[in-house]
């Protein structure tokens, strides 16, 4: 008798659509003057993987830096692709970042084109809210890529010797 009846997973994968979403990561070599989009997985939206690099304090602020992760939307609609960044906080509450980013020379990256060598530039960009909107700034730019650990090294000299002071 049992056999008539649907289990509620069954009714779940077949009522409820697929909520995976592709996630990329960004790379590149030191001097290259692009990247290398790797698809690292599929997850739920909600459960999209955040790596923490370090952290440190700094007076008020607590900083934590992060290895990003990409969705399929972000590689398709955003103009510039975070790599490594710093979530800056103050009582557990995120006031800004300051990211590496990966900007493409295409405006729109395609799909077939995810795991090509794509051209660009990198910049350090600092994002806060301003009047309840999100303000980026430029601080740096870059024509090629310094490296994994002068990346890191570039992100935590802006924020200690620049970021901090204008917060």
């Amino acid at each position: 008798m049992t056999e008539d009846y649907f289990s509620v997973e069954k009714l779940l994968e077949r009522d409820i659509p697929n909520t995976l979403t592709d996630i990329y990561q960004i790379q590149s070599n030191t001097s290259d003057r692009s990247v290398k989009i790797l698809e690292i997985g599929k997850f739920k939206k909600e459960e999209v993987p955040i790596v923490p690099i370090l952290h440190m304090k700094l007076g008020t602020f607590f900083c934590e830096m992060m290895s990003y992760t990409i969705s399929d939307d972000e590689l398709i609609n955003d103009s510039c692709l975070k790599m490594i960044g710093f979530l800056i906080q103050i009582d557990k509450k995120i006031i800004a970042s300051l990211d590496f980013v990966f900007c493409p020379n295409e405006q729109k990256l395609e799909r077939k084109k995810k795991s090509n060598n794509i051209n660009g530039f990198f910049q350090i960009v600092l994002t806060r809210r301003k009047q309840g909107n999100n303000v980026a700034s430029i601080i740096k730019t870059f024509q090629e890529y310094p490296g994994r650990e002068e990346s890191v090294h570039l992100l935590a000299t802006t924020l200690i010797e620049d970021v901090i002071k204008i917060i």
